[in-house]
């Protein structure tokens, strides 16, 4: 169910639809101080004010006391609006937006940035626009997804391989011939997401610098595919055939369910995060059954449970976001490099700095460079996408 804060964070992306523009309207008529709030945190001025008081203050020791505050676990627990009341007014303002993961698209973010000098790169790098994907049939085609026409687009077997309106690649499944053959799904660095419907009708949306080994057509007696990198997966659910996902040294089992699977190799750990249902996930010699709203994390063959996951927080991807919330510098550039397809290169050693919130995937690098240049990080952008950190 949406929240007024939804449609309100909504607005401030330009992305509400008519109904939800309705919705909003109805709400803000309802009483004066309903529509003073929209107005207020809507209003592009006070943004740009609030960064321009920001800004006077030492971004150090601004961003330092930010740190430390949500790094204290005696305040851990409080809500984050409460941390920030020790900022002067201004600044929490500002601040309270950014962590709260408001971030702008288009004419927001330059609306709000020109207060300030901006990064400049010699050569920008645009957010991803098309999907790169290729996919590598059992005979060794390939498939190009971007330039492949909607409608059948390979037959193997007694399958069908089709490509929807949407962009997204269906396989249809028209009886199992005895044959298995497997098909391989790269989603290269610099792509946009793919979204695949397997020949059960489980979907799966795989992040980019990912690859996904699967076969066209499930045995009558088990599903099973091979994710290396990210995917976010949706599974129908078949009380008679389990559905096994393999990587990163791990397994994870269910019967129908949703979950993400991060399974990045310059990622320290293999993380499964479950939305719904229930998975038991295998690495080395232990096995753990996860629920809701729980993350099992697989490294150096021990297996770990968090519990109280926000899950938003691990889909942000796959609905067009960073996320950045509690991420050091290396785990926020990671990100950054996969999506923009960059080398990123320390000068020197690795700021620590957390970062908070989530921001659009829909920026261009030098838009979000900006940002991250509020917590005192300078950049320098060289031939072959090489973006160095100063």
């Amino acid at each position: 169910m949406q929240t007024i804060k939804d449609l309100i964070l909504k607005r401030l992306r330009e992305t509400l639809t008519p109904v939800e523009e309705q919705a909003l309207e109805a709400w803000m008529a309802e009483s004066d101080r309903n529509r003073a709030i929209v107005e207020e945190i809507t209003d592009p001025q006070q943004l740009a004010e609030s960064f321009a008081k920001l800004d006077s203050l030492h971004s150090d020791q601004v961003w330092e006391r930010v740190r430390l505050i949500s790094t204290n676990p005696q305040t851990k627990s409080h809500p984050l609006y409460r941390r920030l009341r020790t900022l002067t007014g201004y600044a929490a303002a500002a601040l309270l937006l950014i962590a709260a993961g408001i971030y702008f698209h288009g004419q927001h973010v330059k609306r709000v940035l020109t207060v300030r000098s901006e990064v400049k790169l010699p050569i920008d790098v645009p957010a991803p626009s098309a999907n790169r994907s290729v996919i590598t049939l059992s005979d060794g085609r390939s498939i190009y997804i971007d330039s492949a026409k909607a409608g059948v687009v390979a037959i193997q077997g007694n399958v069908h391989i089709r490509k929807n309106s949407d962009g997204s690649i269906e396989y249809i499944d028209n009886g199992y011939d005895g044959h298995l053959q497997y098909n391989t799904l790269t989603v290269p660095r610099g792509s946009q997401v793919a979204s695949i419907i397997l020949s059960d009708g489980s979907k799966v949306v795989v992040n980019v610098g990912s690859t996904m080994r699967y076969p066209i057509s499930f045995l009558r007696r088990e599903r099973g595919i091979e994710i290396v990198g990210e995917a976010y997966i949706e599974v129908v659910k078949d009380a008679h055939r389990r559905f096994i996902v393999a990587g990163g040294g791990m397994i994870t089992e269910v019967l129908g369910t949703h979950f993400n699977v991060n399974t990045y190799p310059d990622e320290t750990d293999v993380k499964v995060t479950l939305l719904e249902g229930s998975v038991k996930v295998s690495g080395g010699i232990e096995q753990k059954v996860i629920k809701p709203g729980e993350q099992a994390v697989y490294g150096q063959g021990m297996i770990q449970v968090h519990t109280g996951v926000d899950v938003n927080q691990v889909i942000a991807w796959k609905n067009g976001f960073f996320d950045f919330q509690d991420k050091h510098l290396p785990e926020v550039m990671r990100q950054l490099s996969r999506w923009y397809d960059l080398q990123v290169v320390y000068n020197g050693k690795v700021p620590d700095i957390e970062f908070f919130g989530q921001m659009g995937r829909n920026l261009k690098l030098s838009d979000v460079l900006n940002v991250l240049r509020d917590a005192g990080l300078h950049f320098r952008m060289e031939e072959g996408r090489r973006l160095i950190v100063l």
